[in-house]
């Protein structure tokens, strides 16, 4: 007979898994959720119009997301600038998940990092606006330049450039606390 350790600390550290694994996933939910909450909204809005292809919506990926390593991340990047099509799917996606309806604050746009970005890959790889530690700038990458333009359309005058990248500043640095970072760090 095997006997299990009860002992508090390892009941703690179980809790602790089991939290990170469903924060992750509930996450990755709202997410999904928000992005369909605004496609049934834009269809109730132009519902006497034509609505998209259903095929726009079951596109599969040839990337995998959310993006774990920086090599995938550099394949990704690559196809939003060779391929309008991929680059206008992205961007319809990510037009999806931004409220229009309430104030934009970082936790949207953390959201919208979440579907496509692991948190592993983010800590190890990017930072905000300047190069540093080895650390590439999102900035300066296609995937960045998608995000701005969806954001600064829908949004309009209450979005602007450096508006968004305090947001993404502050989305980046609150990456630690994707996948509940933040129960473990206060464990």
């Amino acid at each position: 007979e095997r006997e299990e350790d009860y002992s508090l600390a390892n009941v703690v550290k179980m809790l602790r898994r089991v939290h990170a694994s469903l924060s992750s996933k509930i996450d990755r939910t709202y997410g999904k959720t928000v992005e369909l909450t605004g496609r049934i909204n834009e269809m109730k809005v132009h519902s006497h119009q034509q609505v998209p292809d259903a095929e726009e919506f079951d596109v599969i990926e040839p990337i995998q997301l959310p993006i774990d390593t920086k090599e995938n991340f550099n394949l990704f990047d690559t196809k939003i600038l060779e391929d309008a099509g991929y680059r206008q799917r992205i961007k319809n996606r990510v037009k999806y998940m931004i409220p229009k309806d309430r104030t934009y604050d970082t936790h949207h746009l953390s959201t919208i990092l979440r579907i496509y970005l692991k948190k592993e890959l983010v800590l190890a790889t990017f930072t905000s606006v300047r190069a540093k530690n080895e650390k590439i700038p999102l900035k300066d990458t296609n995937f960045y330049k998608c995000l701005l333009s969806v954001h600064m359309r829908l949004l309009g005058e209450t979005m602007s450039e450096q508006k968004f990248k305090v947001h993404l500043k502050a989305s980046l640095n609150s990456a630690k606390d994707w996948d509940g970072g933040r129960a473990f760090r206060r464990g």
